[in-house]
């Protein structure tokens, strides 16, 4: 069962990196306004149970998730017999280009993966149903059904999206370093993680040079490190639970609409500022230049050259496939507990010409109780299956460790927050293209931070909404 849990999981970290705003995708601009989505009406017409119809499903989906999915639309039309499922299986690098080729063309695929930096875009353009009318009309409340993460609300209450499932930023941390040296290992209690200070003290404990000296020792060697304390966390993906945890945000926003940059905050700025320390002054991470080079972050564990490091729980597959036995822990805090999670998600095209047996196959597709094969790529997106012995059916075994187990069911339970890359549109523009560009020069210690902050800002201002 193991052997084949991992071999299914191997496409998580693909499902989640792309759904974080990779490279290669390709936002569009937000439509002037979210009114024109609001004509994108649920339908009302009954499908005839004879009617041959077929269901245009497009996705970047590929190897063994690929495989699960084509082995359920078998299963689908075997039992829906007047229902044919037409997917599309595109490389991700192409996809995008391909999908608004199709919507330009009024080709839109009935139901289409999207990440969250271009999920908002789509929705503000029209090219979604409201999936919440669509679950009302069945009796079902998607706010009580799925988890924070799990869908795109837009400020008048439809909801655009739905994801198979969500995955959070967690800490991953060495066991055996921190026992060799003596160091407490982070709390697994999400509602009091360590704080940033905690964290920032491990990692100085944590990191060594070549002779045993730690930052500050006499004689500590900084261009001859054995041993990284952490990462530092300078990813937009691994800042959003930080700044929340101290009331910060990237943005001041009013339905969903970015008004003006909030990094020019106190709040901000010291969450900025102490990420930037962790490698310009504490010199417990490597630089940014220099990460760039280094081996991968599992390979670095195992051969115990770095302590810890933030990073989505989807990279779990990573160290189980290495046999890596690795800590979970709640991201560190500045002032309050906050998790943020989420997951690409699909939509259901505004151009579908058979909505209602799209969605039926959708609710079907997206539902881990009905394709249990959900669940082995992430997550589940629904809220019972988080508690009680729903939740240790598929969480218990050989796959995930104590620490998994113990934190991030209870992250997503307990401190979820939704993240502005699925609650602010044009997203994608303004924090991967434009704010972390500049933020380089923070990272890599070229300008201060008050420099950069006014800098990205001016950048910005275009895709501001006034």
């Amino acid at each position: 069962m193991k052997r084949v849990l991992v071999a299914a999981l191997t496409l998580t970290i693909l499902l989640c990196s792309c759904g974080s705003g990779s490279s290669g995708s390709s936002a569009q601009s937000p439509a002037s306004g979210a009114s024109e989505a609001g004509a994108a009406s649920a339908p009302q017409a009954e499908v005839s149970s004879d009617e041959k119809i077929e269901i245009g499903y497009m996705t970047w989906n590929g190897g063994a998730q690929q495989k699960g999915e084509e082995a359920f639309f078998e299963e689908y039309e075997a039992s829906h017999p007047n229902i044919t499922i037409a997917a599309q299986f595109i490389q991700y690098d192409n996809y995008y280009s391909k999908l608004n080729t199709l919507i330009a063309a009024s080709s839109c695929p009935d139901i289409f993966f999207t990440s969250e930096s271009n999920l908002i875009d789509y929705a503000e353009k029209g090219m979604a149903l409201d999936l919440n009318e669509l679950f009302q009309k069945d009796g079902v409340s998607m706010k009580d059904t799925f988890a924070d993460g799990c869908y795109y609300e837009s400020a008048d209450g439809k909801i655009w999206s739905l994801s198979n499932g969500i995955s959070p930023i967690v800490l991953f941390y060495n066991k055996t370093l921190f026992a060799e040296l003596g160091i407490e290992p982070p709390s697994l209690d999400v509602e009091k993680p360590w704080t940033f200070e905690q964290f920032r003290e491990a990692a100085l404990k944590l990191t060594t040079d070549l002779n045993g000296n730690h930052p500050g020792d006499a004689g500590f060697d900084e261009q001859n490190i054995k041993t990284y304390g952490t990462l530092a966390p300078t990813h937009r993906n691994q800042l959003m639970p930080l700044l929340y945890s101290n009331n910060a945000s990237f943005f001041v926003s009013e339905g969903g609409a970015p008004k003006a940059s909030a990094l020019d905050t106190p709040e901000a700025k010291t969450v900025l500022q102490s990420v930037a320390d962790l490698m310009l002054t504490d010199k417990v991470a490597p630089t940014a230049a220099m990460a760039k080079s280094l081996p991968a972050t599992v390979q670095m564990f195992k051969d115990n050259q770095l302590g810890m490091a933030m990073d989505g729980a989807w990279s779990y597959i990573n160290f189980e496939n290495e046999d890596y036995d690795v800590g979970v822990a709640p991201t560190p805090m500045f002032q309050k507990p906050v998790t943020v999670a989420w997951g690409s998600a699909y939509m259901l095209s505004s151009q579908s010409k058979n909505p209602e047996a799209a969605f039926a196959f959708m609710k079907d597709f997206l539902d881990p109780d009905i394709n249990p094969d959900q669940i082995k790529y992430m997550l589940p997106n629904k809220k019972e299956l988080y508690e009680g012995d729903k939740l240790q059916a598929w969480i218990t075994g050989d796959f995930y460790n104590d620490d998994f187990q113990a934190v991030v069911p209870a992250m997503i339970t307990k401190t979820n927050f939704p993240g502005e890359n699925i609650t602010v549109r044009g997203y994608n523009s303004l924090v991967n293209d434009t704010i972390m560009p500049i933020m380089d020069k923070l990272w890599l210690g070229e300008a201060a931070i008050d420099d950069v902050l006014a800098e990205a800002d001016a950048s910005a201002q275009a895709l501001y909404v006034n």
